[in-house]
């Protein structure tokens, strides 16, 4: 689920839910640096550098924040990180990372996030 179409007080419990996890991967230069979000916004084919940066990206990103990941998914879904695991398949995984990854509302979060850092 894109974040512009979450309502109501649920807005609030998502943005709660998932500040800490993105606030947690953006100090990670590393992770930052597998989503390079600019090279995406530069490219001549913005669709396939974004399908590079998420070939390359979210690998790297699950091996070391699959925790902050599965609460962003989550929250992101309206359930419970219990939940979004007991029904999480690959193909519902790679959907929902590319689903955020496409999501401008969550883009345009992560850029000010990384640039607190500098």
């Amino acid at each position: 689920m894109r974040l512009s179409e979450i309502r109501g007080r649920e807005v609030m419990e998502v943005i709660a839910r998932i500040a800490a996890p993105i606030g947690r991967i953006a100090k990670d230069s590393d992770a930052m640096a597998a989503f390079d979000l600019q090279s995406i916004r530069e490219a001549d084919d913005p669709k396939a550098a974004l399908l590079g940066v998420i070939a390359d990206g979210v690998p790297a990103l699950l091996g070391t924040h699959s925790d902050d990941v599965t609460e962003i998914m989550a929250a992101c879904n309206l359930v419970s990180k219990e939940e979004y695991l007991s029904e999480l398949t690959v193909p519902k995984l790679l959907s929902d990372v590319f689903e955020l990854l496409t999501d401008g509302d969550l883009i345009g979060f992560l850029p000010s996030l990384d640039e607190t850092e500098e």
